[in-house]
């Protein structure tokens, strides 16, 4: 009887080892997504825009797995700071966010939509984004979104 369930562990073990080595290839070469990292996107964060001003971006839980997104900008090309309000849905690393836009001038006013997307690097724990330009003057604007430990502006 002792003999049986010696063997009976043995081949236990032999078979969750051979199961564990069967299963590192699928896991080392497996697309990395957002469910890795609990709430990537989620909280605040800042970078600086194609015209050298400063933007943030606040993006919270929504409903059924999207998420709820408001942006500020400080100044923008309409000639005043620039509130929006959105969504957002994430596929893996990758957050695509539709938001609109107003001009905050006195009375504001409806300026444009806005939809880009910004990849989450958990190395850096920033929020990549590839701006479509930079305007002269500003060659800094490399779109990196960064947590931002404070209040949102505006």
């Amino acid at each position: 009887m002792y003999a049986r369930r010696i063997a009976a562990l043995s081949v236990g073990a032999m078979l969750l080892t051979v199961g564990l080595i069967a299963g590192l290839p699928t896991a080392a070469t497996s697309k990395p997504d957002a469910h890795r990292w609990p709430r990537p996107f989620v909280g605040l964060w800042s970078s600086v825009d194609v015209d050298g001003s400063n933007q943030y971006l606040r993006i919270k839980p929504g409903d059924q797995g999207l998420y709820r997104v408001s942006y500020y900008d400080d100044m923008t090309l309409c000639g005043f700071p620039a509130f929006a309000y959105g969504g957002a849905s994430a596929d893996g690393l990758d957050l695509t966010v539709a938001i609109q836009v107003w001009c905050l001038e006195d009375p504001p006013r409806y300026w444009l939509p806005w939809d880009f997307t910004v990849t989450y690097d958990p190395g850096t724990d920033t929020l990549v984004w590839d701006p479509p330009f930079c305007l002269p003057g500003f060659p800094d604007c490399a779109g990196d979104w960064t947590r931002f430990h404070g209040r949102m502006p505006g």
